[in-house]
């Protein structure tokens, strides 16, 4: 019965997110343009790509707290 309840919430919280994102853009809406400096320096907009297929992959990194720095 535990693991079937912690499944059930790992679900939940799992889902929550997603439907909340698909609240704001739909299927086939366009993407708001954004801008962001490549490795080289140079300014790269999402609208430089119109028309193509772009795939952007975004990730996070969690570092645990060092005790010493507080």
């Amino acid at each position: 019965m535990k693991k079937i309840t912690a499944l059930i919430i790992i679900l939940i919280i799992a889902v929550i997110p997603v439907s909340a994102f698909s609240a704001m853009l739909l299927a086939g809406d366009k993407a708001p343009d954004f801008a962001l400096k490549s490795m080289s320096g140079d300014e790269v907009s999402l609208s430089d790509f119109k028309g193509k297929v772009v795939l952007i992959g975004m990730f996070h990194i969690c570092v645990p707290k060092l005790k010493h720095l507080g």
